[in-house]
């Protein structure tokens, strides 16, 4: 039998590493296994003295399609609380990781895509990649820092719009709020990243740390507390029927029907 690929490929180059979303036939979304791979993956470069720099990009068209639900859903709410906790700790850890991290946006990225992304201190991406939340569509909620952190790094106005309809952004536009700092057409894309990623290699490992840490708290000093207030208001929205509601279309791959009435619990 065949052996099946790592949901996260592994390949270093001189001064860093880059890390490959690797489950292109679900456009990258991340499930338990891939969360393990890529918290064991930071762990090793956190004391890698080589490594000064990690990317995170995805394989296929898609940087990564958000979470994949499948496995915790058998497990109803409880399960899928377990599985956006694990997330949000990982990415946490990617937010706290001591070294610049690169988000090279290769393609769609929505939702847990869109707050993995939101993790990393520098974002790139391919010029006609489609950037959003997508929670709402469904009746969910951002629980791994969409609502905590899209505000702050887009404005309220763009980011309420994003949080809101669901709608999504094309890159150029993510670069005109911020977000984004450079795109290249898919042909260039590559070469983009290896620039990118060899000029920050470059550098001094001391220096980037003490930019890093500083830049941080002078621009993310509120983040932990607003992250720790959108998980209370994610663990609060599970038990609503629009929650219900949200995951049963999601399965069945229709537009759900919300009924605000039956709410049994009302965020607030």
């Amino acid at each position: 039998m065949a052996d099946v690929a790592p949901p996260v490929l592994v390949t270093e180059f001189d001064g860093g590493v880059r890390l490959t979303l690797n489950r292109p036939g679900r456009r990258n979304a991340v499930d338990e296994a891939m969360l393990d791979l890529l918290d064991q993956a930071f762990r090793a470069a956190a004391t890698d003295p080589a490594v000064r720099v990690v990317t995170i990009t995805g394989a296929g068209a898609a940087f990564c399609a958000g979470a994949d639900l499948h496995h915790a859903m058998q497990a109803g709410p409880e399960g899928i609380a377990a599985f956006v906790d694990r997330a949000g700790r990982v990415y946490n850890a990617i937010r706290n990781f001591p070294k610049p991290v690169v988000a090279a946006l290769n393609g769609l990225t929505i939702a847990g895509g869109l707050e993995l992304a939101l993790a990393c201190d520098i974002i790139v991406a391919v010029d006609g990649a489609m950037i959003g939340d997508g929670h709402a569509n469904f009746g969910m909620f951002p629980g791994a820092g969409g609502a905590a952190l899209l505000p702050t790094r887009i404005g309220y106005h763009a980011a309420m719009h994003l949080l809101c309809t669901g709608a999504l952004m094309p890159a150029a536009r993510m670069m005109e709020l911020g977000l984004i700092q450079q795109i290249a057409p898919a042909a260039d894309f590559p070469g983009l990243l290896a620039r990118i990623e060899h000029d920050v290699a470059s550098k001094s490992a001391t220096a980037l740390a003490a930019i890093k840490r500083l830049a941080r708290h002078a621009s993310c000093a509120g983040d932990e507390a607003m992250l720790d207030a959108e998980y209370e208001a994610f663990a609060a929205h599970l038990d609503s029927d629009d929650f219900a509601e949200g995951l049963q279309a999601f399965a069945e791959k229709r537009a759900p029907r919300f009924n605000a009435a039956a709410n049994r619990r009302v965020a607030r």
